[in-house]
């Protein structure tokens, strides 16, 4: 699939490894940045729309995807509301700031910028996006595009 009008970013190949992983990279680098970490979310999240040509939804999900990635629902779920909160100024999902460490320390330690779940835990962006990055470098290995 090739889209058009997107400068030399035209398949969802090139989505991934031109767009979203070199940003993630950038938040990696810089886990307090509100801005590298919303900049993430979003085209993690509309990464969906560039595969299946289509908005996600929970049903639409769950007839693409095995069993085994269902539990990523929510996940996208969660980043299409952080991702429409930031463009139309709601918030449509909770985040927090707060002092915390680098990426670079491990998982023992706070970071700085965290999503709340539906279920009210709170899970750093750091490992939110690092599993929905996760998710499509799976995909792209099992030939989803």
């Amino acid at each position: 699939m090739t889209h058009r009008a997107s400068f030399n970013i035209v398949t969802p190949r090139n989505f991934l490894h031109e767009m979203i992983i070199p940003q993630h990279e950038n938040f990696i680098e810089d886990n307090s940045s509100s801005r590298h970490a919303l900049l993430t979310i979003t085209l993690v999240y509309h990464m969906y729309e560039w595969v299946h040509e289509t908005k996600f939804t929970e049903s639409h999900f769950k007839s693409v995807y095995p069993p085994i990635e269902h539990r990523m629902v929510e996940k996208f779920d969660l980043a299409r509301n952080i991702t429409n909160g930031t463009k139309h100024f709601k918030a449509k999902a909770n985040t927090h700031v707060q002092l915390g460490f680098s990426s670079d320390f491990s998982e023992d330690f706070a970071r700085p910028l965290n999503i709340e779940l539906p279920n009210g835990e709170q899970q750093s962006a750091d490992s939110f996006l690092d599993e929905m990055v996760r998710f499509w470098e799976r995909q792209e290995r099992r030939g989803i595009f």
